[in-house]
């Protein structure tokens, strides 16, 4: 997009509340002009509109929802599991996205994966992951936002990133630029929190310490101390991120896979988007890492009824 200046990213994203925060637009600028103040982009030097922090960011390349529609293009929709005891015992959904990271590491690739901080347990921080055991260690799902790209931007070697539908789209544009071989997997996200969730959270269980959240049917479950909390999602909606409200994707549709809760308990839908992925998945269960069985109609359609959910909430706050 050669010609295109920052400021269609400012007046476009980030003026409109838009700006998802992935930071792909800063560590695209050649010239190393923008820099980050309050978690969004602004622009400190001379820009040369080379177009890349407008090739890069998702928030602007999902600004047309016109066209969008249900679940995107796949190869192929199954339910996955994994077949190796530490990752089941950490898992929420089946751990099939572990499994595939750990496929991937034993394929040359470098896993980038979110890590509970050491300090701060329910605080993601993206890592590359330089063994399986913190392959697995990174098992489970993060709420609050996070961002890889800033990991990604020095990634000189084939890489596999789990992330969600925003930042999956910006790592695509980001590696593709570079030219750096990737499997991208999204995981399903109709929205992600604040920082300000961590001390929600912390104030939902006080005195008690949460070392761990999940949320399954619109319930917040939180364990903490060796017990299970359940508290109403709404409890926690004033830390939903804003931004989330003009993203129009669900499932990551420029991801080689898309992952999420299936129907059944103890299970993964995955959404396998290309070969890539598809090889992917074949070497995971070459490799005994992986059991794979075929989704059903329901669990389809019941995805893409939320696709179209969040879908017509992007279309409503991009008017």
């Amino acid at each position: 997009m050669a010609g295109l200046s920052f400021r269609v990213i400012e007046q476009e994203v980030v003026k409109r509340g838009a700006c998802y925060r992935c930071l792909a637009c800063v560590y695209a600028c050649p010239l190393r002009s923008l820099e980050v103040e309050h978690g969004k982009p602004v622009l400190k030097g001379r820009c040369s509109a080379c177009g890349l922090c407008v090739t890069v960011c998702p928030s602007y390349a999902n600004r047309d929802v016109s066209s969008w529609s249900g679940l995107g293009e796949y190869v192929l929709a199954v339910k996955a599991r994994s077949l190796l005891r530490s990752v089941v015992e950490r898992c929420e959904d089946g751990g099939a996205v572990t499994s595939l990271v750990l496929a991937g590491f034993r394929e040359g690739f470098k896993p980038v994966v979110a890590l509970g901080d050491s300090r701060e347990p329910l605080k993601p921080i993206y890592v590359v992951a330089e063994s399986e055991e913190k392959i697995v260690e990174a098992t489970g799902s993060k709420y609050v936002f996070s961002t890889p790209i800033p990991i990604l931007a020095e990634m000189r070697e084939k890489a596999l990133l789990v992330g969600l539908p925003c930042t999956t789209l910006a790592a695509r544009a980001l590696l593709k630029a570079r030219r750096i071989e990737a499997v991208l997997i999204s995981l399903f996200c109709y929205t992600s929190f604040e920082e300000s969730f961590v001390k929600l959270v912390r104030q939902l269980v006080a005195p008690l310490k949460p070392t761990k959240v999940s949320i399954k049917r619109g319930k917040l479950l939180i364990k903490a101390d060796g017990r299970e909390i359940l508290k109403p999602l709404k409890a926690v909606a004033e830390t939903f991120r804003k931004p989330c409200y003009f993203c129009p994707d669900y499932t990551g549709l420029a991801s080689d896979i898309s992952a999420g809760s299936a129907l059944e308990k103890g299970w993964t839908l995955l959404l396998i988007r290309s070969e890539k992925g598809l090889r992917l998945v074949r070497v995971a269960e070459r490799l005994g890492l992986l059991e794979l069985t075929r989704a059903s109609r329901d669990e389809l359609e019941a995805v893409a009824r939320t696709c179209e959910r969040k879908l017509a909430r992007a279309a409503k706050f991009r008017k």
